[in-house]
């Protein structure tokens, strides 16, 4: 059993971290996934706009990490373009894909951003060859596949995942196999794991990177230290342990969304946190967004994200202020 958090201290204050989901269309419309991430639009901005948006965020932050998401990033028209300008200042950027686009097209993508997560879905088999992309980027950045276990095409994706594992290319990328969860998802059957199968999540279903190459980009500058009840550190703990443990309780505590963070919605629309946190603006309207300038006090009795853990915040005796 954990020890409690007393205050978060997040190694990378001056590094804004930007969450954006950059579209809700995709390539696959898997049995797993909510009709809202791959039945939707491309955008809901023009490319001018994001311009205008980022041209004002490194007016006001040092430096940025952006972790972009989808829908499917890559069928973005713009996203080579985002990803270059981000790199060319100075500032790190990742997605995840699932391979839908040609060997090329990541090639040329993986000289900008500094990792890349590429998803398998078994229901569409390997049409997307995804080894073939991995290869393609992993001189010029971090790679990782996350291989989605569905129940309904167990023998392919549990084939699909040791035969990767013995793969020549696996010493440069890491690779994980991923439990499907409960996103609200019309196949409820996506959800059924027989014995067998949830005891094989109970064995290795994760191969880390052995070898990088010396061509391949820094690492997004993410995570925190846990200053625990006890007066120890955690160094750069792992928020999900804390999420699974039920130790994610901030209510009223001071909390830096907004300050260390901002959420993006394929709409344009931003706010200060990724699953909670408050509405701030739209990138359409660059004049009207309300920068936040202090903490909040958090309204909420459960922190669910791993990204909001992470974001610096104090026990109320522990704060200076709360607003």
């Amino acid at each position: 059993m954990r020890v409690p958090i007393k205050e978060v201290v997040n190694n990378f204050p001056d590094v804004l971290q930007i969450t954006w989901v950059i579209n809700t269309i995709c390539s696959n419309k898997c049995n797993y996934c909510v009709p809202d991430l791959h039945s939707g639009t491309n955008h809901g901005y023009e490319w001018d706009a994001v311009k205008l948006f980022f041209e004002e965020i490194f007016k006001r932050y040092p430096k940025i990490h952006v972790s972009i998401a989808g829908g499917e990033p890559t069928m973005s028209p713009f996203l080579l373009n985002l990803c270059k300008m981000i790199h060319e200042k100075g500032s790190t950027v990742g997605l995840t894909s699932n391979g839908t686009r040609n060997v090329e097209y990541y090639k040329e993508l993986s000289k900008y951003v500094n990792y890349i997560v590429f998803s398998y879905h078994p229901q569409y088999g390997d049409r997307n060859k995804v080894l073939e992309k991995i290869e393609a980027a992993v001189d010029n950045c971090h790679c990782s596949l996350r291989i989605m276990m569905d129940p309904k095409h167990w023998d392919h994706a549990v084939e699909m995942f040791n035969n990767t594992k013995n793969h020549e290319l696996m010493q440069y990328f890491n690779m994980e196999a991923v439990r499907i969860l409960d996103w609200q998802q019309e196949d409820r059957e996506t959800l059924n794991y027989t014995n067998e199968q949830l005891e094989w999540f109970k064995g290795d279903t994760r191969v880390d990177t052995m070898t990088i190459k010396p061509t391949v980009k820094e690492s997004a500058k993410i995570g925190s230290n846990f200053i625990l009840e006890n007066g120890t550190i955690d160094a750069n703990g792992d928020a999900v342990d804390y999420i699974n443990e039920g130790l994610s309780d901030f209510f009223g505590w001071e909390c830096d969304i907004g300050l260390e963070s901002f959420f993006i919605f394929a709409d344009g629309g931003i706010k200060r946190g990724n699953c909670l946190g408050f509405y701030v603006g739209n990138i359409n309207e660059l004049d009207k967004i309300n920068w936040p300038k202090e903490p909040i006090k958090c309204p909420w009795h459960i922190c669910h994200c791993a990204t909001d853990v992470l974001i610096s915040k104090r026990k109320p005796e522990l704060a200076k202020f709360i607003k």
